[in-house]
């Protein structure tokens, strides 16, 4: 479907307009690395910014406890339809995996225009080098808050950066046909099996 624009994701999500928003999407589990991604707010106390996880999963009720000190800059949104169309809400967008393989909500955030900080695992690089996002070592949550606090500082460079990832990702990737095959492809898996009538 359709992206929302920013106003309309950000309403969609509760996120108020002027917030500073990192966005984080995935299965609660041990290798996408929620939990790195709690533990870099540590080093980023001194900023304003909110963070918003998107995904259920095993790993919810410890994340939960963990991100307890910083309760009041994290929403837990648990599982949203149609996740991709309200990633425009976010300023940048973390993928903080231990292990992945090529990531489609990577695409989705690039396609969406938003700045990316990803861990440099699995197919990760063959989608984003250095010049068209942040990456970090997996596992290194002050790496990780060094990366937010660049693309919080120095927006121009971020929004530059997002803007190579969209071109190189169109060029490469001619992304829409691609999502949209891959869209119709994991409707027809979703879709229920018919019984025939008895």
């Amino acid at each position: 479907g359709d992206r929302c624009d920013r106003a309309t994701a950000r309403k969609r999500l509760g996120i108020e307009l002027n917030r500073f928003q990192v966005g984080w999407v995935g299965r609660l589990t041990r290798e996408k690395g929620a939990d790195v991604l709690v533990d870099a707010l540590q080093y980023l106390e001194d900023l304003p910014i909110h963070v918003s996880f998107i995904g259920d999963g095993a790993e919810f009720p410890r994340l939960s406890a963990q991100g307890g000190r910083w309760a009041e800059r994290i929403t837990w949104h648990g599982s949203v339809p149609d996740a991709a169309r309200v990633l425009e809400a976010f300023d940048v967008f973390v993928l903080s995996s231990r292990t992945e393989g090529t990531p489609i909500v990577l695409l989705e955030a690039i396609a969406a225009g938003v700045p990316v900080v990803a861990s440099s695992v699995g197919g990760v690089p063959d989608v984003v080098t250095d010049v068209t996002a942040s990456l970090v070592d997996p596992d290194d949550p002050r790496a990780l808050a060094r990366a937010i606090r660049g693309v919080f500082t120095d927006r121009e460079l971020a929004r530059e950066r997002a803007q190579k990832a969209r071109e190189c990702l169109e060029r490469d990737f001619a992304l829409e046909p691609w999502l949209d095959r891959y869209e119709s492809i994991y409707r027809a898996i979703r879709r229920p099996r018919r019984t025939p009538a008895a």
